[in-house]
């Protein structure tokens, strides 16, 4: 159910950017469909807009680390570069589930200069989760 409510939010996003086709006539159409495993599982929290069309965002697990099911990534989908392709996730960062943290759970904020900060559940220094910063990410 949450890989359906990502992928109705990242159609209700898309079609909200000014200047793409699909804003031009809205209709459904999924993006991308996470796997689980490596590329992330249960998207959670809201996207980031970056140049280009690009969308950022967090999974609560998958990636690997210590967690079962794996800790968490923060992801780049880039739109597909011919109308109807399939768009392309990168994969930023996989937490480990130590001092990194784990379980990203909240929207990322991205500053001016293209730096992503969020925070995760768990993890850190006394395992109640943390705030963390991740350099430019394309930006």
């Amino acid at each position: 159910m949450k890989h359906l409510l990502l992928a109705v939010f990242v159609i209700f996003v898309t079609m909200a950017m000014a200047g793409s086709a699909v804003a031009a006539s809205p209709h459904e159409a999924v993006i991308y469909s996470f796997q689980g495993g490596s590329d992330g599982s249960y998207p959670y929290g809201g996207l980031v807009a970056g140049p280009g069309g690009a969308l950022y965002g967090t999974t609560t697990e998958g990636g690997g680390g210590s967690c079962a099911g794996g800790c968490g990534t923060v992801f780049q989908l880039t739109p597909a570069s011919t109308v109807g392709g399939p768009w392309v996730e990168t994969i930023l960062y996989s937490f480990t589930g130590g001092s990194d943290g784990a379980t990203p759970w909240a929207s990322l904020i991205v500053d001016g200069t293209g730096n992503l900060y969020g925070s995760t559940l768990f993890g850190g220094g006394t395992c109640r989760g943390r705030q963390w910063a991740r350099g430019r990410f394309s930006f």
